[in-house]
């Protein structure tokens, strides 16, 4: 096995388990607002580990230029998309 699988694997790893984990933390919370704003931040994390892990397996090509750009408009969309969902459902009276 060489570094690089090795380090893609561990990654893919701890991003599962970050993806267990918020599951769990989204459940256990009572408001929406508390439920949303995890929800957002451990996908985020999660999503990117997953996507660096599969960056470090497949190595340098147009594939990781591609996950790395899917890295990028996740890590910068999906905050402005939860703080939309979150200015939506305080307009509608949900907190």
């Amino acid at each position: 096995m060489y570094w690089n699988e090795i380090v893609g694997n561990t990654l893919i790893v701890l991003g599962v388990a970050m993806m267990l984990i918020g599951v769990v933390g989204v459940l256990r919370f009572r408001g929406f607002t508390m439920k949303v704003l995890s929800a957002a931040k451990i996908d985020t994390v999660a999503f990117l580990l997953l996507g660096f892990g599969v960056i470090f397996r497949s190595g340098i090509g147009w594939f990781s230029v591609k996950t790395l750009l899917l890295l990028f408009i996740v890590l910068f969309g999906s905050p402005i998309v939860s703080s939309q969902v979150l200015s939506r459902a305080r307009q509608d009276g949900e907190s």
